[in-house]
């Protein structure tokens, strides 16, 4: 969520600033810890795959979430959208590292039955 970073610098502080960046840092390290604890994730490939998954997610998001507040400024200045950006972020990971997961297993059945 490097457009709610980008608004909080522009802003100046805004309270629960720092609460926002813990949770959004949790929520990455959860995302990574989680989908690792499944074996073929924790390949290199699958490492990859997480990673690239990660990486779209936060592209999608960041450009839904600035869109948002390019069109409904007010809402940041209370932070109420950059809340709800937050609670998105974390779906979307689950989301992100679920298809990761199912595409990776499925890599591993189709090589298997074409040997």
């Amino acid at each position: 969520m490097i457009t709610a970073i980008y608004s909080f610098l522009l802003l100046g502080s805004l309270q629960g600033m720092g609460i926002w960046m813990l949770l959004w840092i949790g929520c990455i390290a959860l995302y990574f810890i989680l989908f690792s604890l499944l074996p073929k994730n924790r390949s290199p490939k699958g490492r990859l795959y997480l990673l690239l998954h990660y990486g779209v997610s936060e592209l999608v998001l960041d450009v839904l979430f600035g869109i948002y507040l390019w069109r409904f400024p007010a809402l940041l200045e209370y932070g109420f959208g950059i809340t709800y950006g937050l609670i998105l972020f974390a779906v979307f990971l689950f989301i992100s590292g679920t298809i990761s997961t199912i595409c990776r297993y499925r890599e591993e059945k189709t090589v298997t039955v074409q040997e």
